[in-house]
């Protein structure tokens, strides 16, 4: 079938103190098992997460292939090392440090 396009859009509300980071994107089926994955710097690498400054907003897309099986796609960052970066909604942690985007088409919320 035709590819899955995930559009990403990082808001940068503190530079990274951190080595460049890569992008975690996961299509999972209803088990949470992996059917497909696209993990990559941001942007591919043409704007490392290192020359990121507060207050940027950064367009970032991957593709996955467009799976029958995927129920969602889970997104985070992580180190060079393997290590993710904690993510949080409303002060409480997320599953495995990611945020789960269901096939459903979501309004983007401003979480400010």
């Amino acid at each position: 079938g035709q590819a899955l396009d995930v559009s990403l859009y990082w808001h940068v509300l503190n530079p990274f103190d951190t080595d460049d980071l890569r992008t975690l994107v996961h299509a999972v089926d209803v088990d949470g098992n992996i059917v497909a994955q696209a993990d990559a710097p941001p942007l591919n690498g043409k704007y490392p997460t290192s020359h990121w400054t507060n207050g940027q907003i950064i367009e970032d897309h991957h593709t996955l292939p467009n799976d029958e099986t995927i129920h969602s796609v889970l997104i985070g960052l992580y180190t060079l090392d393997g290590v993710r970066l904690n993510v949080t909604e409303n002060g409480n942690p997320m599953t495995n440090n990611t945020i789960e985007l269901t096939r459903e088409t979501q309004e983007c919320k401003n979480n400010e």
